[in-house]
């Protein structure tokens, strides 16, 4: 599978999206690569992940022993060029949801860190259930506002 970096375009409509909804992670140094294809879990299609670089990586692969990169999104170019402009603003979104800094150890440096998905849950449990978890109806209560503010 081929690997290569993202164009300019993908990485301006990220500044954005960080400037807008995720200043916190202004400075944050995120790389942004193309794969082939995007990956699948079962038959659910996952056009794009975010991955935390790790220490060791970050040597092994940056200048002079430099850490460079806090974070790489990696987006399958096939599903990409298949979305329209607000679906790949989504995305990256997304994926700039994962991507967090957290102090960690005595100094309280930052480093950086995945946030997991707020809610997962099957739709049949929901059905059956309802909302049985505080992030489930916050989550839910989020997408009814969101539905009628398309109204």
């Amino acid at each position: 599978m081929d690997f290569w970096k993202a164009d300019d375009a993908v990485k301006e409509t990220a500044d954005e999206l960080i400037e807008k909804y995720r200043p916190e992670l202004q400075g944050a140094n995120i790389t942004y690569i193309f794969k082939e294809k995007a990956g699948k879990k079962g038959e659910k299609l996952t056009i794009a992940t975010a991955k935390k670089v790790s220490p060791k990586d970050n040597v092994a692969h940056s200048f002079k022993g430099k850490p460079d990169i806090d974070f790489i999104i990696e987006i399958g170019n096939d599903a990409w060029q298949e979305l329209n402009e607000d679906q790949r603003k989504a995305v990256l979104l997304h994926e700039l949801c994962h991507c967090a800094f957290q102090s960690k150890g005595e100094d309280g440096e930052a480093e950086p860190t995945i946030v997991p998905h707020e809610v997962e849950e099957f739709s049949y449990v929901i059905e059956h259930f309802g909302c049985y978890t505080h992030d489930i109806q916050k989550f839910v209560d989020k997408a009814i506002e969101a539905k009628k503010s398309e109204k």
